[in-house]
């Protein structure tokens, strides 16, 4: 992940902002005290960031965090969910911590980022969840190595092999409702060779099917395994802002593909896996499961890789 700040004063009312690279699916940051809540009521601002920086995928904007303890907060756009914009956020305080870049302390609380030998830890709040989520960030040379924490799924919130139907064609799936984003993990199933209309159309198919009206993003992953390894294609829709990107990496629907494998394979271990990204690069997952107050079984995962931060 590159992290990059831009002056955009001329073209989107002074604002500014961090474009940061988490291994693809590149994402905005804004840094702005006193502006309006950009996921609340500025749709019309995301568009023109998006298109002022067509190489961009998605963004969002720090907050002052909610919760004692918390060293940040960031607003999707969208109000979604974002594991990727997670791990950008983690770089962000990080990098603040070791005055590489400065952001207001009231956004960034630096105060609240420990170390612990070589590593950085932090809580981290982001849009889609109301708790809070650990980070833990490591330097390398002149790299981070950053791990965040996803929220824990209990087993009710995932349906396996469930059918929908495009055309003549029956399309196997599991359903992954994480919070703050919904995952549709096919198996191989060619969704990268439909056309944007059958995507949509699939898309439309999901939400009904699987009731998730209420998801503020739904992704259409698929999973395609090989001799070489796993690897993803992401595409995703932001309710909100109606965005539907064939995303570059996805760190919450590479989540959800470590979970639809363990609960399809019916994996009682801890287990840790690498998933290939569209951008060349990998994200790792390491999940592990225990029984809930109730008996049900909880999932718990972390989302990690490298992060190379530019000024």
């Amino acid at each position: 992940m590159s992290i990059q700040a831009y002056d955009v004063s001329s073209q989107l009312d002074e604002l500014q902002l961090y474009i940061c690279d988490p291994g693809g699916n590149l994402t905005y940051i804004i840094v702005e005290e006193e502006k309006e809540s950009l996921n609340a009521v500025n749709t019309t601002l995301h568009e023109r960031i998006l298109k002022r920086f067509p190489q961009l995928e998605q963004g969002g904007r720090l907050m002052p965090p909610r919760l004692q303890g918390s060293a940040a907060r960031l607003e999707m756009a969208g109000g979604e969910l974002c594991g990727n914009a997670l791990r950008c956020l983690a770089s962000l305080v990080a990098a603040t911590w070791e005055n590489k870049i400065s952001i207001p302390t009231t956004l960034v609380r630096s105060d609240e980022v420990l170390l612990q030998g070589s590593t950085l830890t932090a809580q981290l709040e982001i849009s889609g969840y109301q708790g809070q989520l650990e980070c833990r960030v490591l330097r390398e040379g002149e790299q981070y190595s950053v791990e965040v924490a996803m929220p824990r799924i209990r087993e009710d919130a995932i349906s396996i092999q469930q059918t929908l139907s495009l055309g003549r064609r029956e399309l196997l799936c599991d359903v992954v409702r994480l919070s703050g984003i919904s995952h549709v993990v096919f198996h191989k199933a060619g969704i990268a060779s439909l056309s944007d209309k059958e995507r949509s159309t699939l898309l439309a198919l999901a939400e009904e099917e699987f009731s998730l009206h209420n998801s503020p993003a739904i992704g259409l992953i698929d999973l395609i395994s090989s001799e070489g390894g796993m690897q993803i294609d992401p595409f995703v829709w932001v309710r909100t802002v109606e965005t539907f990107f064939f995303e570059t990496a996805c760190g919450s629907g590479t989540v959800a593909c470590a979970i639809s494998q363990v609960v399809t394979t019916k994996d009682n271990r801890s287990i840790e896996r690498t998933y290939l990204q569209p951008s060349g690069k990998s994200l790792m997952v390491r999940l592990s499961r225990a029984r809930g107050s109730e008996g049900e079984q909880v999932y718990s995962t972390t989302l990690s890789g490298r992060v190379a931060i530019s000024s």
